[in-house]
């Protein structure tokens, strides 16, 4: 059974994000914890993605913009049923600059109860693929 909020009890949550208090405690200004996988916040990035890329792919949405100043654990329930989950790759998308990168070490695992987990150290959207970006 998925977590359930302690603020709103009859919720389930469908997402989190895991911070090291001891790092998060150094840094200077605000976070915003904020993670997306619905439709409407993952539009842009998924449009973009499917405009130029031949891939199947899976969007998550990160409020924050540019980096959280170390790296934070994401877990989602994102639709990975048309992707080969043994081979998933991440980019961070930018949308204001219109580019992306390669994330090196997303440590992704999915969890018996279909979450996918990962870590990141830039907010924006993440897409998910399973194989290399093929462009069309």
């Amino acid at each position: 059974r998925p977590p359930r909020s302690t603020l709103f009890p009859y919720t389930t949550l469908f997402r989190s994000m895991y911070l090291d208090p001891a790092k998060a405690a150094n840094l200077k200004g605000e976070i915003n914890l904020s993670v997306n996988t619905d439709a409407e916040s993952t539009k842009v990035a998924t449009d973009t993605f499917k405009k130029y890329f031949n891939n199947e792919i899976a969007a998550v949405n990160l409020g924050q913009k540019g980096s959280y100043g170390m790296d934070v654990r994401i877990a989602v329930k994102v639709d990975l049923s048309k992707l080969n989950t043994e081979n998933l790759n991440f980019f961070a998308y930018d949308k204001e600059s219109n580019t992306y990168v390669k994330l090196t070490e997303p440590k992704y695992q999915i969890d018996a109860n279909g979450y996918l987990h990962f870590d990141t150290s830039v907010g924006g959207d993440v897409i998910i693929t399973d194989q290399a970006l093929t462009a069309k």
